[in-house]
């Protein structure tokens, strides 16, 4: 019995594993599963959690101190007797309890602006988290597509070598026939290699470039990873119409990068701020409470509780703190900070300049790559008119087999660059949409949980 479960057990892991393994990635899904698992990502979510942490004891800072101590002690020979205040040699007995808290009262608006400085910063590493997202999203993105790229080529190399065997099957014959010589056959089997060393080529190629993505997924490099190749299906160039793309000041500040421009300004802001209360009296409420116990050894004294209670005595105080001199330290910092702080506002001029001209780039070469695609298809159909007329002139004796081979090389070089340019247009048209605020992984249906 127990045999015949494992027996079931093993049937059903193995099934398990097949059906993952048979499972299709579209796009979005090995985005999404970037976005989760990349290493970057992982590690800027760990520096949120201190970030957070960092927040709550910025928070502690404004709540009370209080601390409490206690000592136990055997004393012998010549000690102060707590009872007559003056030297004696005894052998005594007694300890010390008090509880003690301060509260700081000001610091020169060093808390509120510690407290703001680390809400600014846990906004940061927010900010920054969500840029690791996205560039991990994107850089899956472009894997993705070099993986299509890389199998549209395959798949042409594939179609070539079947060209290419049925073209030499047919020399073949015509050899026997006698209307082909024998150099005919030797260059048609020349080429029937050289398609099949492309084949072997575009394959490791690929294979490559499923490693690569698996990569930038942090994805099991020895674990199959199946891609959906109907990316390219899901829009029609003739259809495509681009208008005019504005990108308002709004959508750019919104980009994770501008945000994190405006934390670091922020926190530079806040530190600088800060750095004053070093040149500030601090003010600190103090208040305690403290008993004592005292035995001389061998003698009778009161109980335990009751020396407690008649030596229970209170305090209160207000402890001030002014900075005369300490250097230069303290105006060191000021300077240091406000120059942080001017540094910090020139940052996230030039990175918003900079963002600015990422959207234009990516404007015009969506714009750009669309039309290439469209002349690349024309290309295309010229190249592939021109084969086919080179195929009927060769079994007619008209052109070489030099000259046909330049044509189907022409043919499929051409079929190479209209999916490179149709594919480089699909990532433009996801990074303009990305600078106009929308997220860069659309929303899908997972084929599995």
């Amino acid at each position: 019995m127990k045999k015949r479960i494992l027996l079931l057990l093993l049937v059903s892991l193995n099934f398990v594993s097949m059906c993952f393994s048979q499972t299709i990635w579209n796009v979005d899904e090995c985005m999404r599963y970037a976005s989760e698992h990349n290493n970057k990502v992982v590690s800027q979510s760990t520096r949120l959690k201190d970030a957070k942490i960092d927040r709550m004891a910025a928070l502690g800072r404004f709540l009370p101190k209080i601390y409490g101590d206690a000592n136990v002690r055997y004393s012998f020979g010549r000690s102060v007797n707590p009872e007559t205040n003056t030297y004696k040699d005894i052998s005594t007995f007694n300890n010390n309890y008090s509880i003690s808290g301060s509260l700081p009262l000001f610091r020169g608006g060093a808390l509120i602006n510690e407290l703001k400085l680390a809400k600014a910063n846990l906004l940061l590493n927010k900010a920054s988290l969500q840029e690791e997202k996205d560039m991990a999203a994107l850089e899956t993105f472009k894997a993705f597509i070099e993986v299509l790229y890389y199998e549209g080529t395959t798949r042409m190399a594939q179609e070539k070598i079947q060209e290419s065997d049925s073209l030499l099957y047919k020399v073949k014959r015509m050899y026997e026939l006698g209307l082909k010589g024998e150099a005919d056959v030797i260059e048609v089997a020349a080429q029937y290699s050289e398609d099949d060393y492309n084949v072997t080529a575009q394959n490791n190629l690929l294979e490559m470039s499923k490693i690569k993505l698996k990569q930038s997924m942090n994805y099991p490099l020895l674990d199959s990873l199946n891609v959906d190749d109907n990316l390219l299906q899901s829009f029609d160039i003739d259809d495509v119409l681009l208008e005019d793309t504005i990108i308002s000041e709004t959508d750019l500040l919104s980009n994770p990068l501008m945000v994190q421009a405006d934390a670091v300004m922020a926190c530079a802001k806040y530190q600088y701020a800060s750095s004053w209360g070093g040149v500030m009296p601090a003010i600190d409420f103090n208040a305690g409470m403290y008993s004592s116990y005292f035995k001389e050894l061998h003698k009778r004294y009161p109980s335990f509780g009751t020396q407690l209670g008649n030596n229970l005595g209170y305090y209160v105080g207000i402890n001030i703190q002014i900075p005369f001199f300490s250097g230069f330290d303290r105006i060191k910092d000021i300077k240091k900070a406000k120059n942080n702080y001017k540094q910090a506002q020139e940052d996230y001029k030039y990175k918003l300049s900079e963002l600015q001209k990422l959207v234009a780039e990516a404007v015009f070469d969506r714009r750009a790559s669309l039309k290439e695609s469209l002349l690349a298809r024309e290309r295309v159909r010229k190249d592939e008119t021109t084969y086919r007329i080179s195929q009927r002139k060769y079994e007619e004796g008209l052109v070489t087999s030099l000259e046909l081979r330049a044509a189907a090389s022409a043919l499929m070089k051409s079929k190479a660059e209209l999916l490179q340019k149709q594919l480089n247009f699909l990532l433009q048209c996801r990074l303009v949409e990305y600078y106009k605020g929308e997220p860069l992984i659309h929303s899908s249906i997972k084929t599995l949980e």
